[in-house]
């Protein structure tokens, strides 16, 4: 489940998951994994491509209800929405 804490981290990261890797802090890498890195990367790639390309109805529909499932709130999906 992606968190604002979540996006914190990999904000605090410039989203680069190497740099997290070899210098992040224990209680970060407690609190997220590398499988919610991707998560998050792929979400941002995807919300990228709903915005500027030509992008079917069907495929946004299908990433709000990802969005949805992987995110615990609004405010979250707004976060993510702006990075």
């Amino acid at each position: 489940m992606i968190t604002l804490e979540k996006l914190k981290i990999y904000n605090r990261y410039d989203g680069d998951m190497d740099m997290w890797t070899r210098t992040g802090k224990s209680s970060e890498r407690k609190l997220m994994t590398s499988d919610d890195w991707y998560l998050i990367d792929n979400l941002i790639q995807d919300i990228a491509i709903a915005k500027n390309g030509p992008a079917s109805e069907k495929v946004i529909s299908n990433l709000k209800n990802r969005l949805s499932e992987n995110c615990d709130n609004a405010d979250t999906i707004k976060q993510l929405e702006s990075l």
